[in-house]
């Protein structure tokens, strides 16, 4: 009868020779690299591991024993830290320094806490008042201060026009309640036809009702030509004929368009001897700060 060790077969780990070596080393770096992807696992998780065979056997066969040891202690195998940890809480509430604290207390204070944070937080009412707009410094260099006969804080002065129907109109009697926007304009420049357009729709057509005016003072242009610009333009304020440039005269020695933001007595409250964007801006913001309303009450 032939032995039993001629036909059962070699266990792998008992190979000899230097197939064996191979074999053993191999099969130790398996077990290795388990080791150390389950105590990286346990690492990143956060949690230690209460199950032993999560980890496998072995641990003595390579150098990180110890490091693994630990991650698979529990909670109360672990020593003690100096540091505390810190509080898991819902509110994240240092630990309380009131050793006389009874359970009952902690459980109460505990329910209170969990009913306050349902409730809405209580946050300050009080309306907060709206920006005012401020009105624009007038800044000019020494010419086109010495072009100006007039200036902030001067009357315009008294005058009668005629309109475009002739009719004879006292400059004062047009001005509006609150604030009237007066334009010296020429249909010769393009800046002026584009700034009665663009004020007349934006800035006094939105607030007609709340006493502001527009009044264009045309000076060197004829009836005709005045009518069919004005109508072209589709603006509706208050046009004035000044010809000869008798009254234009009165309050400046050059510069058109000039445009004068003043009250219902004539007073200057703001002007500027051009038209663009800044002027566009700053004319807007005078009148928002005269009228003493939000910035956002023209588009």
């Amino acid at each position: 009868m032939p032995s039993s060790t001629a036909t059962r077969p070699f266990p792998e780990n008992c190979l000899l020779g230097e197939e064996g070596d191979k074999m053993r080393v191999s099969q130790r770096m398996r077990r290795s690299a388990r080791v150390a992807m389950a105590a990286v696992a346990l690492f990143v998780a956060g949690c230690p591991a209460s199950d032993s065979g999560s980890v496998e056997s072995g641990h003595s066969e390579i150098g990180a024993t110890r490091h693994t040891e630990d991650l698979s202690r529990t909670d109360d195998e672990h020593p003690r830290n100096d540091h505390p940890r810190p509080s898991t809480s819902a509110h994240n509430e240092p630990p309380s320094t009131n050793s006389g604290t009874t359970t009952d207390e902690t459980s109460t204070n505990g329910a209170a806490k969990k009913r306050n944070s349902s409730e809405p937080a209580v946050t300050d009412q009080t309306p907060v008042a709206p920006l005012k707009a401020r009105m624009p410094k007038v800044v000019m260099s020494e010419e086109q201060r010495a072009a100006c006969l007039v200036f902030v804080g001067d009357r315009l002065p008294e005058t009668t026009l005629p309109d475009l129907d002739g009719q004879e109109q006292r400059l004062h009697d047009l001005l509006a309640s609150r604030a009237t926007i007066v334009v010296f304009w020429s249909s010769e420049n393009p800046y002026s036809v584009a700034e009665l357009h663009e004020l007349a729709t934006r800035i006094v057509a939105p607030l007609s009702g709340r006493g502001i005016k527009l009044v264009g003072i045309n000076v060197g242009d004829s009836p005709e030509v005045v009518r069919r610009t004005v109508e072209s333009l589709g603006v509706g304020a208050a046009e004035l004929l000044d010809r000869e440039s008798s009254y234009f005269s009165k309050v400046a020695t050059a510069y058109l368009p000039r445009t004068f933001l003043v009250d219902a007595d004539g007073m200057i409250l703001w002007l500027d001897i051009e038209y663009s964007r800044a002027t566009y801006r700053q004319l807007r913001r005078a009148v928002l700060s005269r009228l003493d309303e939000e910035r956002t009450a023209l588009r």
